[in-house]
């Protein structure tokens, strides 16, 4: 570089393709460096300093040089911007002796004593794995099979989140790993199309339903297998005992790391969704502008609409092997309903158990007043409950012989379960309830505290036509909104359990 004219300027100045930065100086420190400076055109300057002439600006367009600059803005000593380098260098390692505790640093190793556990001879971190291969996620695979074919082998460590309520170890498979000279598995792999929806989209459409509920998947690539021919690169080391040699497991499913798993999941998931076009037409496409990635994120305009929405949904993804948790929503009439439905399939298993463990023979019956199942169907309050001898100890006579307890001996016929008394029974129950949806109508409710406000209303009402003793309150009581609550709590079950309540 050439620059004649400039008197004490070095005017033939080579530049080192391969310099090494052996030293930075700050800019709080570089002026107390500096003498001359000067101008060797419109865009370059040269700056004598105590190390040397150094020059500055803008490089000509057929140049390489590329410019760095460096700023310290923080006071900070030199001291303690070497500390936290080898901090840094040294990733997070410290001896004993030095070890600070920050906020919130007790709270996380708090929890992590709570969470972790020590079982034959390994952390939770084997738990993992054993699980991965009693479910068939991964198998294990001879050398002899790995010896004639391609294959990658991935790296995989331990992540602890103690601010998770599920999976709160989870082993990370890294498909980026690679050695020197050799590619990377990612980079070999195809990522697909987007197939998933616009996340601005999603959201304000979830913002403008009145009834609102999300979900996710549980272990959603997991329940997607691979093909046999790809399973070879998801190959990884294990071993049961640190003392013997390791073993050679690979992946049956999809895993979590790799580029193309977005994609994979989303277009199995958009092909099992039209399946379902004529057996749940109001429902089939809707998972498909509501699923991102493993999250379900939806809303609908009534409680009765968002119960169907969500039922639907967990059959369709209970057809393809996986399981839709971790429900939430803004409605409490909805998620009131979702225990309601949680609770069927629990009563119906317990019925079958004890139906396969003992005979009709076996069976006695308890009169309601004795039942303390009772307590909690007709409704209390949890104070009244905590007093309740009934409910801590049961009833007096089973203290007794079993010659004392009542209809001891009644002789229960499979015909009692399909007699002509109990379809009476069921065509008054469906009479009565058809009366109740014509009291009031809970669709036109947004929230639980009004819809039991216009009941207690309604009540009184009809209490006052037929009562002397008329209430004349400006105010609805309390009472009269348990009431109304119980009235719908009774109302909901008899709607949802009706063949299991006149079975008792």
């Amino acid at each position: 570089m050439d620059r004649n004219g400039d008197k004490g300027v070095q005017t033939n100045i080579q530049l080192s393709e391969n310099c090494e930065i052996s030293l930075l100086i700050g800019s709080d420190f570089y002026w107390s460096l500096t003498h001359r400076i000067k101008r060797l055109d419109s865009s370059l300057v040269a700056v004598e300093t105590s190390l040397g002439w150094s020059l500055h600006g803008k490089c000509d367009e057929r140049s390489d040089c590329t410019s760095v600059h460096l700023i310290q803005s923080e006071e900070e000593s030199i001291s303690a911007e070497l500390r936290r380098f080898w901090e840094i260098e040294s990733l997070g390692i410290h001896d004993k002796d030095s070890v600070t505790l920050g906020n919130g640093d007790e709270k996380i190793l708090s929890e992590f004593d709570k969470s972790v556990c020590f079982v034959n001879g390994r952390y939770r971190y084997k738990d993992v794995i054993n699980n991965y291969v009693r479910e068939g996620i991964v198998e294990r695979t001879s050398w002899d099979s790995l010896s004639d074919s391609q294959g990658f082998y991935l790296p995989h460590h331990a992540v602890i989140r103690s601010d998770k309520t599920t999976s709160r170890l989870r082993v990370v498979f890294d498909g980026s790993a690679h050695e020197d000279g050799h590619l990377l598995l990612n980079q070999s792999l195809y990522t697909g199309p987007n197939l998933h929806p616009n996340m601005l989209e999603l959201l304000l459409r979830f913002r403008k339903n009145p009834v609102a509920f999300t979900a996710d998947v549980k272990s959603a690539f997991l329940q997607i297998e691979l093909d046999l021919r790809d399973r070879d690169f998801t190959s990884f080391f294990w071993t049961d005992n640190l003392n013997n040699n390791p073993y050679v497991l690979n992946f049956t499913r999809v895993l979590f790391g790799l580029r193309p798993c977005p994609y994979l999941l989303a277009a199995t998931l958009k092909h099992h969704f039209r399946k379902y076009k004529k057996q749940y037409p109001h429902t089939f496409d809707l998972p498909n502008s509501s699923i991102y990635v493993d999250d379900f994120i939806c809303g609908r305009n009534d409680v009765l609409d968002a119960l169907r929405t969500t039922l639907e949904c967990l059959q369709i993804f209970s057809d393809a092997g996986m399981l839709l948790r971790k429900w939430r929503t803004n409605s409490k009439q909805l998620d009131l309903l979702w225990q309601k439905e949680a609770f069927k399939p629990y009563i119906k298993n317990r019925v079958q158990e004890i139906q396969l463990l003992s005979d009709t023979c076996q069976w006695g019956h308890c009169p309601g007043k004795d039942n303390p199942a009772d307590l909690i169907s007709r409704g209390t309050s949890a104070v009244k409950l905590a007093q309740n001898e009934l409910w801590w100890h049961g009833s007096p006579w089973l203290k007794l012989t079993p010659d004392h307890w009542p209809n001891r001996h009644r002789v229960f016929l499979d015909s009692e379960l399909c007699s002509e008394e109990v379809e009476y029974r069921s065509s008054v129950h469906l009479a009565v309830t058809q009366q109740r949806d014509s009291l009031v109508d809970i669709n036109r409710f947004s929230s639980l505290k009004k819809l039991l406000k216009v009941t207690a209303w309604v009540f009184r009402f009809v209490n006052n036509a037929r009562n002397v003793n008329k209430s004349m309150d400006f105010y609805i009581t309390a009472d009269e909104i348990q009431n109304a609550e119980y009235f719908w709590l009774k109302y909901v079950q008899y709607e949802f359990y009706s063949a299991e309540i006149l079975a008792l």
